[in-house]
């Protein structure tokens, strides 16, 4: 691929996923600063490697894939003791339940262990089938589908209203694999 279509290319997928990108990076993050940083770092990695995109048909999942990698690097940098919870999903609108709810939903994924919310995250939001998150973090596709399950299943026991009667305890702070307390 000559230079100038390698920059058309690139060009072309800054417009159309930019958006998305952002979205996925602000459920990642909680924050519009890191999601910002997130967004540059992932289209900066694309601009370098624009030449190893074989097929521009798979860009949008090569572009989650670089946006998620990108924001556990920026995560594992950081103190290992700073703390995600609180942090918010600004939504752009004055709508004051929809915005609790969507900070209730952050929340809830910060404390889901990486194991289960980074497959759940790939269905849900990159919206990749399970085959394909299978293949991409190299596991069995059983295993797959048991952590997207188990991410679904702790996800609906945090925010069920009656959470202590389902068996989620406050004291949760991550939901990692069974019998581990946690996952950091």
């Amino acid at each position: 691929m000559s230079g100038n279509d390698e920059q058309l290319l690139y060009e072309q997928l800054v417009k159309s996923h930019w958006r998305e990108i952002y979205t996925y990076a602000l459920r990642l993050s909680g924050n519009r600063s890191d999601a910002e940083d997130v967004v540059q770092d992932t289209y900066l990695q694309a601009w370098r490697s624009i030449g190893s995109l074989r097929d521009p048909g798979s860009a949008r999942s090569w572009l989650y894939t670089i946006a998620r990698r990108g924001w556990w690097r920026m995560r594992e940098n950081r103190n290992a003791s700073q703390s995600l919870d609180g942090l918010s999903i600004p939504d752009g609108r004055n709508d004051q339940r929809t915005s609790d709810e969507l900070d209730a939903v952050q929340r809830t994924l910060n404390r889901l262990d990486r194991t289960f919310r980074d497959p759940f995250l790939m269905v849900a939001i990159e919206g990749l089938s399970c085959r394909q998150v299978a293949d991409e973090l190299k596991l069995p596709l059983g295993t797959v589908l048991s952590r997207i399950a188990r991410a679904r299943e702790k996800l609906k026991c945090i925010l069920d209203t009656d959470s202590k009667a389902a068996g989620c305890g406050d004291d949760e702070r991550d939901i990692g694999p069974r019998g581990s307390g946690g996952g950091r």
